[in-house]
């Protein structure tokens, strides 16, 4: 029987046992577990030609000889702006609302630290963060009253906590179908073998995925309670159905 679990319980639930955690930590060679495995498409630089996803060939955006295009066109359009600091990084959904200083009894410093989180934008240093994901990924393998099911725990936190805290989305370019969130990552950690292109498209349930995965190590089965509504998206900008 299918159960319903409103996010909020999710956190309540989890407090009212005085914030239970699995133990575990990480073990075996499971830190090593993470990118190497997952699916994705070279791109081309700045100049010069490269393969596009396709099998076909994109050029770059500057010919030989370092002149303008052909014909002696040139660009007029305006320069790019100067980007000023990041604020926010959003990858997969949840991932720092959820796991990272989420369960802290001092919400000033857990938004300050959130907040650290989401201006980071030097990737290489991601991987700092991955102790406290893995804190509230024990909290969260608790919930169900089973310790270890959780997805890819293998005797530890460390293989799933690797992959959410490189926190971008990952694309199968070569991959006709979109219907399944996560799916270049379930696949690579053997959860739910697919040739999907992954990434998140407009009608998935990603937060329901996620619970699923940190819960339960499923992908369906647990609800926040929040259901797509029978409007599709536009096809026209900004794409989204009226809110409810």
């Amino acid at each position: 029987m299918k159960k319903t679990i409103l996010s909020g319980i999710l956190f309540s639930s989890a407090v009212a046992v005085g914030i239970y955690a699995c133990g575990g930590g990480d073990n075996g060679g499971a830190n090593d577990a993470g990118q190497s495995d997952h699916t994705t498409s070279s791109s081309s630089g700045a100049s010069g030609s490269g393969s596009g996803s396709s099998g076909g060939s994109s050029s770059g955006s500057s010919g030989s000889g370092g002149g303008s295009g052909s014909g002696g066109m040139q660009d007029s359009g305006p320069p790019p702006p100067t980007l000023g600091r990041q604020v926010d990084r959003m990858g997969r959904p949840a991932i720092n609302t959820a796991l990272y200083h989420s369960f802290d009894a001092n919400a000033a410093t857990a938004g300050a630290a959130k907040d650290t989180y989401n201006a980071d934008s030097l990737r290489p240093h991601w991987t700092s963060y991955q102790p406290e994901l893995e804190k509230s990924l024990a909290i969260f393998d608790a919930i169900d009253g089973t310790c270890g099911n959780q997805a890819s725990y293998n005797a530890g936190y460390s293989a799933l906590s690797s992959y959410f805290v490189d926190d971008a989305l990952w694309v199968n370019t070569e991959s006709p179908a979109c219907d399944t969130y996560l799916g270049v990552e379930l696949n690579a950690l053997a959860i739910q073998t697919n040739a999907d292109c992954g990434g998140r498209t407009l009608t998935e349930n990603a937060i329901d995925v996620t619970y699923n995965l940190l819960v339960s190590g499923q992908v369906t089965g647990l609800t926040n309670g929040v259901t797509q509504g029978s409007a599709t998206p536009s096809d026209t900008f900004p794409y989204l159905a009226s809110p409810h």
